[in-house]
């Protein structure tokens, strides 16, 4: 875990807005996100707990980027990364996370 990122508790230069809870997996993906240079900035959503289902992390290209969300058993978290490579962070969350 990064120095400036506590336990479920995301901060950092790159990491924006109000909602500073992330579940594991989002931090993962969250701290992972951060460390790439064409990455401007990341933000985590709100938690929503949910029945079953395995970890996965998938992602949507937005408009200002790439909403990824990370699944874990029992929780989803939307992760919005802010850049101008979506393809190139795509294929960099595909190749770290599946």
């Amino acid at each position: 875990m990064a120095k400036h990122m506590k336990k479920g508790h995301p901060d950092g230069k790159k990491v924006g807005g109000r909602h500073k809870s992330a579940t594991a997996l989002a931090q993962e993906v969250l701290e992972f996100a951060v460390k790439l240079p064409y990455v401007k900035k990341a933000t985590t959503k709100p938690i929503t707990m949910v029945n079953g289902g395995s970890r996965r992390v998938t992602h949507k290209v937005v408009d200002g980027g790439l909403m990824v969300t990370a699944r874990m058993s029992g929780s989803v978290q939307k992760v919005m990364i802010v850049t101008t490579a979506a393809k190139r962070v795509a294929n960099d969350l595909d190749a770290h996370f599946n």
